[in-house]
């Protein structure tokens, strides 16, 4: 008998190292991450054609900025103000539901916000500790567990190695291994500018 399996877990790095070790050449792994945004906003506001436009906006500025062209960067920005202006409240109202609860598909509905943050920090220690300490055999978890937090801290802020290594008291070596085991489990993302 012809026999399918779905294998549904969190801990991507685990299932693809088992995978990979018990099931060579047998297995087709699917990444499911997080709503974007506008599909968060094409859920929350059941507005397919607003999530198809926000998602051509943001091509064109995409390609705007890899042009280097201020003056399309500064039109498209035009033009999404325009489009998205009649929606102005009720986007702002869904923009800091999305960052309260972030796109977790078990989350877009939850109404308390305790809940939600308790869930999400939640979802941050089985990321850190069953996927990134245990699969990467991490030897300092609290130093991974603090860097975390220290990026979270600093989303906005410029880093450099040498600042956060004298920060951590961590060779440089182990730090680009822990941005890369957090960046392997999408806690974090290196920015493309």
């Amino acid at each position: 008998y012809r026999v399918k399996f779905v294998i549904s877990d969190s801990s991507q790095s685990l299932i693809l190292s088992g995978l990979a070790r018990d099931l060579v050449g047998r297995h087709d792994a699917r990444l499911v991450l997080p709503l974007k945004f506008s599909d968060f906003i094409s859920y929350r506001l059941r507005n397919e054609g607003l999530s198809k436009a926000m998602l051509d906006f943001r091509e064109t500025l995409k390609a705007a900025l890899l042009r280097g062209s201020a003056s399309q960067v500064a039109q498209c920005l035009e033009e999404v103000e325009a489009y998205l202006a009649p929606f102005d409240r009720r986007l702002r109202s869904e923009l800091n539901r999305y960052l309260l609860v972030d796109g977790f598909p078990g989350l877009l509905d939850v109404t308390d916000y305790k809940e939600a943050s308790r869930s999400l920090r939640h979802y941050v220690e089985l990321t850190l500790y069953r996927d990134v300490v245990r699969v990467f055999e991490v030897r300092n978890p609290k130093t991974l567990e603090e860097l975390a937090g220290y990026i979270a801290d600093n989303s906005s802020a410029r880093m450099n190695y040498q600042s956060m290594t004298a920060t951590f008291k961590i060779r440089n070596e182990t730090l680009k291994d822990y941005l890369d085991y957090l960046e392997s489990v999408f806690l974090v993302v290196s920015s493309e500018f």
